[in-house]
Order: structure tokens, then sequence, then C-alpha cells
């Protein structure tokens, strides 16, 4: 005898089977995505080694929870993980029950919310230690009436130690302002890092003072490094793997326009003429044909050593020069390739370390 199935239900059957599969009628129904996690632990240490065996997905509260695709049938309304034999944790000790666990979320997610709020921008194209005063801040959208307590710097998703002259009475007055201390972009997409600044739920991240109690005078002057680090060539056939392709001038023998050396000038302001001490040049050549290289170095119309390396590799130098070769302003380094035709490279930065006075540039050390 056959039975005959309305089609109704049929086509509800096709339905319940379809939203299962999108997500929508799920066991995690709170659950608005999920992706792979390479890695997860048992609230008991036990590590789950199958990395198929469960994923991540957000809640509605905007919390990154963890969730299993394979397992048992629930006892008590928990989820049994298995182990890498395949075979259930068991029971007692070895039991590995695990409950939804909270993972924090990823920087960029915690940018993209900021860069979305009303945070006031700053903008900072060098490295150094930074001053905002209470009206430029106003200016920018910051409330007049805000807890300075409460200010947070924020940037690439992590908040960073600031400085808040004023806090203590809680008013944020125009006579108050922030400081920090910012590295400056490094990256070939910008000249600019943003920082954003707004008034969080809880108080903000302090500098911490130092309780130092002084001691005797030190020297005169201190190490400073200048970079030259520019950007003149792509060279995508170089194989430095996850390094960058783009570099300096190049040292280039079969080049007709080639002089048969390069210039690279490097400030060095505010020297000090007498150091105990020497200076240090540190060069960074990537070779960019298959053979031997040889490069001659000339600071300031003085020879101070020749490196040598071999192939497509990027290698880094240190040459120490006496202290007395340096002058106040610009120095000129002189790379001059000395094995042949085929000897050819490229500068990735050439630094300079040298004794700085302590006297500030542009109202800076």
């Amino acid at each position: 005898m056959k039975t005959s199935i309305p089609c109704r239900f049929l086509l509800l059957v096709k339905l319940i089977i379809t939203l299962s599969l999108l997500g929508i009628l799920s066991p995690y129904p709170q659950l608005l995505g999920a992706q792979p996690l390479s890695e997860a632990r048992a609230m008991h240490s036990m590590t789950l080694t199958s990395t198929d065996a469960r994923n991540i997905g957000r809640d509605a509260n905007g919390h990154w929870r963890l969730i299993f695709k394979k397992r048992q049938e629930p006892m008590d309304g928990i989820w049994r993980a298995r182990t890498s034999a395949g075979k259930p944790a068991g029971d007692g000790i070895n039991r590995a029950d695990l409950s939804p666990g909270v993972t924090s979320r990823p920087p960029n997610e915690t940018q993209w919310d900021i860069a979305a709020s009303n945070a006031v921008k700053i903008l900072v194209k060098e490295e150094g230690w930074y001053r905002v005063r209470q009206p430029e801040l106003v200016a920018g959208g910051l409330r007049r009436k805000v807890n300075p307590k409460k200010l947070q710097l924020f940037v690439d998703g992590q908040e960073q130690a600031i400085r808040v002259v004023g806090q203590d009475d809680k008013q944020f007055n125009a006579e108050d302002y922030i400081e920090f201390y910012s590295t400056g972009p490094d990256t070939l997409f910008t000249d600019t890092k943003t920082y954003y600044l707004l008034e969080g739920k809880s108080a903000g991240d302090r500098i911490k003072k130092s309780q130092g109690k002084g001691g005797d005078p030190g020297s005169e002057s201190f190490p400073f490094s200048v970079k030259f680090k520019e950007r003149l060539y792509y060279l995508p056939e170089i194989n430095n793997g996850d390094a960058e392709n783009f570099f300096g001038p190049a040292l280039d023998p079969e080049d007709p326009a080639f002089p048969g050396f390069i210039d690279i000038f490097i400030g060095a302001p505010k020297l000090d003429p007498s150091p105990s001490l020497n200076a240090t040049i540190e060069i960074a050549l990537q070779g960019y044909t298959a053979e031997f290289h040889s490069v001659k170095i000339l600071l300031n119309d003085t020879e101070v050593g020749t490196v040598e390396f071999f192939g497509q590799n990027l290698e880094v130098f240190q040459i120490e020069v006496p202290h007395s070769l340096l002058i106040e302003g610009e120095n000129k380094v002189r790379l001059i390739p000395q094995a042949g035709e085929t000897d050819i490279s490229v500068v990735d930065y050439i630094q300079l370390t040298y004794w700085h006075r302590f006297t500030a540039d542009d109202n800076a050390l």
C-alpha cells in the first residue's frame, strides 16, 4: 500500500532544511556568523586536536563565542568534546565539559567601531612626544564637559597610555592638555598615523610617573640616529619572502647613466664636537643580481670600509667611524660598486648614529 505525502508537508520540510543550512534555524540561534578557529582548549586544559571540530561566532551583544560541530548528545545541556582518537572524552576528572567561552575582539574590529564613533582624530606624521591642548580638542569635536579621567587614546585598535594634565578636578579646562608619545607612521601606504581620542566608560590608561631621586650629572651628549630610507624602485623579481619589494637608489654599473657611484646625504644636527666614543654607520644593501657584490664606503670623501656579500640577499653592515669625520649638517656617504658590471644592488636604508648634544631640535629632543 502506497502512502502519499502531502505536497505542503514536503515544502515545509524543504524550508526547514534550507533555513538550517543558512543558519537561521540553528542549535545556537544567537550566533550571527562563524569562522574557522585554529585552536581551542577545554576547561581542564585538554587540547582539541581536530581543526574542523570548532567554530567561533558572534552573538547579538558583539561577543565572540566558541561552538563545536562534532559532538555527542548533550548531557545536562552540555556538549562534550571528543579526544584526538575520536572517542568521547569520558567521565570523571578526564571529562572535558565545555561551556561557550568568550574571546576578545580582534583589534581591527575595535578600530572600526572607534573610527565610526565621535572620537577626535589626531594626525601624526613624525615620531615624537606630542601635546594637544583642550581648545584644540574641543575644536576637533570633544565635549567641553568631558570627564578627563575617562579620556582614552586609541591607535590601531589598541589603547595607548597618555598623560592628562588637569584631570584631578574631573574638569577639562581651557588650560588643560593631553600628552603622548607617537612612533610615527611606518607603512608604504600612508605618511600619517591616526590616533583617536574619546571619552570611555571607565578610567583611561595613564603614563605612570617615575619615582627616581635623580643622580650625578651624566654625559653632555647622547647617541642619536638619523636614517635615510628612500623608496624609488619596486622590484618584484627579488625573492625575499614576506619582506617588501620597494627599495632606494640603485648601484647599477650596466646603466650608461650611472656615474660609478651614488652619494647619499645624511644630516647630523647638534653634533658633539669632542665625544669619547665613535659614530656608527649602518648600511642595508639588497643584492639584485645573483652574483658577488663588493661595495666601497666613503664618509665625507674618506674611505671607511668595504662590504661584501653574495646573491639576492639583504645584508646589514655596521661600520664604526671616527666621530671627527662628521660635520655639523649634511654628511656625504658615497657607495662605489667594485665587482664589475654584474655587481648590481640597491640601497634599503642607511642609518647614522652619532653623539648629539643635549640641545633641542625644533623644540624637541
